[in-house]
């Protein structure tokens, strides 16, 4: 499964976005803003690719998706929350509210990932997600992909018993025997113990598995490259208008 978060809106105090999963719009983000300020030292998270796992947090005392290995971050979660107040750097979802920089409906939005991210991780699939600033251009005109080494554990146990028996036989026996008037006196006593002791042991197998998948990227040498292309286009463009269009007099 793969999240793509793109941010679209830039502020001096929080970033907005939006999140998608398997190329399907999700909800609207909230984020510190990129430039660290007094109420975010940090900022936002870097861009990048970030493998994600739903655990239990402490700190909220639920089960949260977390984002592993944040280069400067730790702990970072994608939890429900509506305004800057809400995140020391956490992915905050919701809706998008109109001319405010707030989220509603963030409640649900959280749920619906949970439980989505939660299904696929009990179906041993791996989730990531992509986090980058908004760039149609580049991703239109130069689409590509990069090939991600992802490692998987799956633990089994393996339970083995040994039984050993002991066992105690004691036979007694009396015979007496007279012979003028014969008289015979037998006594037997037999006496019989077995124990058994079973001893179970129980044997940890850990199995990494590596697996190679492609991701979709752009480099930033092309998203740069493309950039100056479009200007050089667009100024074309207003030259060709330019010339074209009817002088007025002086």
């Amino acid at each position: 499964m793969i999240l793509s978060l793109v941010r679209d809106t830039f502020t001096p105090t929080e970033t907005l976005g939006r999140l998608y999963i398997d190329h399907a719009y999700c909800c609207d983000t909230l984020e510190p803003p990129v430039a660290a300020n007094a109420r975010h030292p940090k900022g936002c998270i870097p861009q990048g690719w970030y493998r994600v796992s739903v655990t239990h947090s402490p700190h909220f005392g639920r089960l949260l998706p977390i984002l592993h290995m944040v280069p400067g971050f730790e702990g970072i979660r994608i939890h429900a929350g509506n305004n800057r107040d809400h995140t020391e750097g956490c992915i905050l979802v919701g809706e998008r509210a109109e001319h405010a920089m707030l989220l509603y409906s963030s409640k649900s939005a959280e749920q619906r990932i949970t439980d989505q991210l939660l299904k696929k991780q009990r179906e041993h699939e791996q989730i990531y997600i992509d986090i980058s600033d908004a760039d149609m251009t580049s991703a239109v005109l130069l689409p590509g992909c990069r090939s991600l080494q992802t490692a998987s554990e799956r633990v089994g146990n393996r339970s083995t018993e040994q039984i050993q028996s002991d066992s105690v036989y004691v036979h007694d026996s009396v015979y007496i025997r007279i012979r003028a008037d014969t008289v015979y006196l037998e006594r037997w006593h037999t006496r019989w113990r077995e124990k058994e002791r079973v001893r179970t042991d129980t044997i940890t197998e850990t199995v990494t598995e590596t697996e190679t998948i492609e991701v979709p990227y752009v480099p930033v040498f092309y998203k740069y490259c493309t950039a100056f292309a479009v200007l050089v286009v667009i100024a074309g463009v207003v030259r060709i208008v330019y010339r074209l269009s009817p002088r007025l007099p002086l």
